[in-house]
């Protein structure tokens, strides 16, 4: 197998060489990229003359209405032969005009007479009319002006035109309106135009004529006689417009006209023959034309046979310059890092033997017939052999090599250099050495390998041995004491300077219940009961991490559970620089000589305390669903729940919590249930409850005692509840679906902290139908795992959403199963109590 560099090394190679033929393809299609875009350029450019032929059509045609008002100005009374004889030139010339209209503003008080004025001049059944939704021309109704089409030329086709009142219909009517408004020409949406050659899409252009010169009339506009209109194919202005096709566009190139404002939005009014959309928005070119107060969009859409018919050889040429240029460059550098990498050996051979010489380790090399051929000077020192040397039965008992039991010569074919030379690898094997020329006894560490070459073929063997004597003899020093620690009957346990155990006697395991594999990497902190408070072990830490010895009686807790109490004595652990870098603690269990005193005094409280402290069951509420529990992490407990009727028929819940658990704890919340229940049969404020209920605690507590207590009055026939908490943990009002809709947050301190204190009340919360009110302790939330993991609010919350439909009972239970499948066997520090009010449907 080759070496993993060697291996690592080809691929490279391989890969550089490829890159030749990737780069090439990579420039190949850059060039031919932006060759594309050049096209596409010109295709922008070519799109630019087409819309100057365009809009230069659009003028020409556009100068015949400007004649026609010119005509109107001269005369305010042209006969339909005068209109025929001068639009006659302008229809022959322009093809795309399908016809030239007269439109004159009638009054609608002149509406008779101009009828009658139309009918005498040619036009018997003249009438001014609008067309049905059929089509049919019908009379027009009374309006206060109109614009009929008093003449059309060319007539032929178009005679059903004459009379019809284009300022009936919207499209029209709007042209019309803007014409009026800029006093100049101005363009219709598309329309759908009428001739003798069918229907077709067009617009048309209406120019205002007034009595006087549109100059003299602005800004007023009076006067206004009438409209010069065109009517245009769109089909044919563009034919007419592209007539000057360049020979290398035609058939390549397709175009699309849009009316950007057409009923509020765009809407594509021509395309060419064969229309084939551009295959990305990116490859097309676009021009607006503002014209007679319309803006369109011209848009050219190239074909991949125009991209094909005008492509170069250009891509190819400088992608194959690219593929050559790499590889005629990779060739110069891989000739560099053959010259540069043979005087790097050389140099390399250098440094080694420089190395090897400053080693501590000895270093031997010796051939497949087990003779030196390298040593370096502390293998000399260590083993009294040089280069030429052979390892032997003579060296062997020379040297005198001895096997760890310090009395069996040391076999030769196990020593480390016979065995590397038959292939085999050896890790760290003792040998005893003692002989005439040794001041006293030396251990080696020896390890070897084999000597292969590049293809594999064993050539000898590597050996290294190191003088480790004085780390034997400490060695055997840590053998005794540990000896003697692993067999006291006191708790030994060493951590390091952030209080993680490293090391536990076996008195630990046998005192705590914690197996020595459980509490390596955590902390004495899994010992904590919980009865001594913060500030004893703030003292400890200041006395250790001052470098003194701490001692003092603790009150830890076993891996069961059981509160043990020890004589602790923690000693800070130096180096030779004086620097602390470990502490031992010594502990002596005192658990025996005050367990049976205690433990009578504390079950006797305790049941009688807990006889009389929660509610029997829960209480019976139409419309509600309640129920509470309590569990305790001692014989004693410190949380209280407590359901109390009021006279007014509403019903109280109240949850609490002292501080710590236990005897003191138990007894304190017997205290506060009594004075609550006391308060609530003279007070209905929740405030005054509270305060009133502070003052009492501060002055009975001791120091560093508290209560924490939520109180929440629940109006049953309104489905409505207010609370106060001093200080404890936040309930929730959770709605049908689980989630969280109100948070019953503190509303002020906890009871007996600091006297003269006020608690808010909070507003009244509708409790709806089908949502769950849950009040806890932090019990619950503060319950860990073996890793320092919390269950946490969020755990509550979910266990509750996932059994909202269950009883209140079942989920009180469900909550304290889930607590404990969560400890995972970690023993219970703290009281768990959990109310759940359910609002039924």
């Amino acid at each position: 197998m080759q070496p993993f560099y060697r291996s690592t090394g080809s691929v490279i190679i391989i890969v550089l060489i490829l890159l030749g033929p990737l780069l090439g393809m990579l420039t190949y299609q850059v060039v031919g990229r932006q060759e594309r875009e050049e096209l596409l350029a010109h295709c922008g450019d070519y799109l630019s003359e087409r819309v100057s032929s365009l809009e230069i059509k659009m003028s020409n045609l556009f100068e015949v209405l400007y004649g026609i008002r010119s005509l109107f100005d001269s005369s305010t009374d042209v006969s339909r032969q005068e209109f025929r004889s001068f639009t006659a030139r302008a229809i022959s010339r322009h093809p795309s005009i399908k016809a030239l209209e007269w439109i004159p503003r009638i009054p609608g008080d002149m509406r008779t007479n101009f009828e009658s004025h139309a009918r005498a001049s040619g036009f018997e059944n003249f009438t001014v009319s609008d067309v049905t939704l059929g089509g049919d021309l019908i009379s027009s109704p009374q309006r206060d002006e109109y614009y009929p089409i008093f003449c059309v030329e060319p007539l032929k086709g178009n005679e059903d035109l004459i009379g019809y009142d284009v300022g009936s219909e919207s499209t029209r009517r709007a042209a019309l309106d803007r014409a009026i408004e800029s006093a100049d020409l101005a363009l219709s949406d598309p329309v759908l135009l009428a001739s003798v050659e069918g229907n077709s899409i067009g617009f048309l252009g209406f120019l205002p004529v007034y009595e006087k010169p549109v100059e003299e009339v602005l800004p007023e506009k009076g006067g206004l006689l009438g409209f010069a209109t065109l009517a245009l194919s769109i089909e044919e202005v563009l034919k007419h417009s592209f007539l000057l096709f360049q020979e290398d566009m035609e058939n390549l190139v397709h175009f699309k006209l849009v009316d950007l404002d057409v009923n509020g939005g765009p809407e594509s009014i021509w395309l060419s023959a064969g229309f084939i959309e551009a295959s990305s928005p990116a490859e097309s070119c676009e021009k607006q034309i503002e014209l007679g107060g319309q803006t369109w969009s011209l848009s050219l859409h190239p074909t991949e046979k125009y991209f094909s018919k005008n492509k170069s050889k250009q891509p190819l040429i400088r992608g194959l310059m690219a593929f050559f240029g790499w590889e005629m460059i990779l060739g110069i550098i891989f000739s560099l890092i053959i010259f540069y990498r043979n005087a790097a050996l050389r140099k390399q051979d250098r440094i080694l033997k420089s190395i090897s010489r400053s080693l501590a380790e000895g270093v031997v090399v010796a051939d497949r017939d087990g003779v030196i051929i390298f040593t370096n000077p502390a293998a000399q020192r260590m083993l009294k052999c040089s280069t030429g040397d052979r390892f032997d039965a003579g060296i062997l008992s020379a040297r005198g090599f001895f096997l760890p039991d310090t009395v069996t010569p040391y076999p030769l074919d196990q020593l480390p250099i016979p065995r590397a030379v038959r292939g085999e690898e050896v890790r760290e094997a003792e040998i005893y050495v003692r002989n005439s020329e040794l001041p006293g006894e030396m251990w080696l560490s020896a390890s070897a390998t084999p000597m292969v070459d590049e293809s594999g073929i064993l050539r000898g063997g590597v050996a290294f041995f190191r003088d480790v004597t004085n780390k034997k003899k400490s060695q055997e020093l840590v053998q005794r004491l540990s000896s003697a620690v692993e067999q006291t009957n006191d708790t030994v346990l060493i951590t390091d300077l952030k209080g993680k155990i490293e090391y536990v006697n076996p008195a630990f395991e046998k005192t705590t219940g914690y197996s020595r594999a459980e509490v390596m990497g955590r902390t004495p902190r899994i010992l904590k009961s919980g009865l001594q408070g913060e500030e004893s072990y703030k003292k400890l830490w200041d006395t250790i991490l001052r470098g003194e010895v701490y001692r003092d009686t603790v009150i830890n807790r076993k891996k069961n559970g059981e509160i043990y109490y020890a004589e602790q004595s923690i000693t800070p652990m130096r180096d030779a620089s004086g620097r602390i870098h470990h502490f031992v603690s010594v502990v002596k269990d005192m658990t025996e000589k005050l367990r049976t005193k205690e433990q009578d005094i504390e079950m006797q409280v305790a049941a009688l305390v807990q006889k009389h402290l929660y509610p029997k069951k829960p209480p019976h509420v139409p419309g509600f669903d309640i129920a509470g529990a309590t569990f305790p992490a001692d014989a004693m407990c410190g949380d209280y729940y407590d359901f109390i009727r009021s006279t007014n028929g509403s019903l109280g819940i109240a949850i609490g919590d002292v501080s710590g658990h236990g005897f003191g704890p138990a007894m304190v919340m017997t205290q506060t249930r009594a004075y609550l229940r006391s308060l609530l049969q003279n007070h209905q404020d929740l405030n005054e409850i509270l305060k009133r209920l502070n003052e009492v605690l501060v002055k009975d507590l001791e120091l560093h005692r508290f209560v924490t207590l939520l109180y929440a009055r629940l109006d049953i026939a309104a489905r409505r509840i207010v609370y106060a908490s001093a200080g404890h943990t936040s309930g929730f009002i959770i709605d049908p679906a689980g989630e969280v809709r109100v948070e019953l947050q503190s509303t002020g301190l906890p009871l007996g902290v600091l006297s003269g204190q006020e608690y808010s009340v909070s507003d009244s919360i509708e409790l709806r139908p089908g949502e769950i009110a849950i009040f806890l302790t932090d019990g619950i939330t503060e319950t860990q795992t073996a890793d320092d993991r919390y269950f946490g609010i969020e755990g509550v919350l979910e266990i509750v959403k996932n059994n909202r439909r269950e009883s209140a009972e079942e989920i009180v239970e469900h909550v304290r199963n889930a607590v404990r499948i969560f400890a995972a066997g970690m023993p219970q520090s703290d009281d768990i109590t959990i109310v759940i009010c359910k609002s039924n449907l």
